[in-house]
């Protein structure tokens, strides 16, 4: 996107792209009615006029690849979970996507965080506990914590209970140790 003339600092103009693309509100109120995207935002005419000559279909399409790099980040994050939710996930993401737009060199961890966190509280069954909990640990910026948990093994089949322990020294480290529990036969009482 090129930056037209306008009464805005560079700064400014960065800030109004960020929030042009991180809103599909904000897109949708410029291209249908600039005049009242200028008033809710406070932009002049002439700001206007430059604004509405942008590519409304390149700024949708530059949006896009801002969620989907995104959601890319996130799958590096949890790749179990990102498995179990399959072409789901992305769905499921942009349910949530524009409430919280991170920033900051933490901004992938706090996003997946966000992400597997929304999930978990919609009862999500399919987000792997451990990848949870490390997110929460690297977000939280805790120290060390000890997790107790089941592993997940495919969809929604438990392979037994584990421990997960957690600790920062000067990056997140993570031991997990699952205990490998079969499952006993019944036993009858016979006569």
């Amino acid at each position: 996107m090129t930056s037209p003339t306008f009464e805005f600092s560079p700064d400014e103009w960065v800030a109004l792209q960020a929030r042009l693309l991180g809103s599909t509100a904000l897109r949708r109120l410029l291209r249908e009615d600039p005049d009242a995207f200028a008033r809710q935002l406070g932009i002049g005419n002439s700001t206007l006029r430059g604004l509405t000559a942008i590519d409304a279909t390149a700024l949708e399409r530059q949006a896009q690849g801002l969620l989907e790099k995104r959601w890319h980040e996130i799958r590096k994050r949890i790749p179990r979970t990102a498995a179990r939710l399959g072409s789901e996930g992305y769905d499921l993401f942009l349910v949530d996507a524009e409430r919280t737009w991170p920033e900051g060199h933490r901004r992938h961890w706090v996003d997946a965080w966000a992400f597997v966190n929304q999930r978990q509280q919609a009862g999500d069954s399919r987000v792997d506990a451990a990848e949870a909990a490390m997110l929460q640990f690297i977000v939280e910026e805790g120290r060390f914590r000890v997790c107790l948990h089941r592993r997940m093994n495919g969809a929604r089949h438990s392979a037994g209970p584990g421990i997960q322990i957690l600790w920062r020294t000067s990056r997140v480290r993570s031991w997990n140790c699952y205990l490998a529990v079969s499952t006993l036969p019944r036993c009858s009482a016979t006569q």
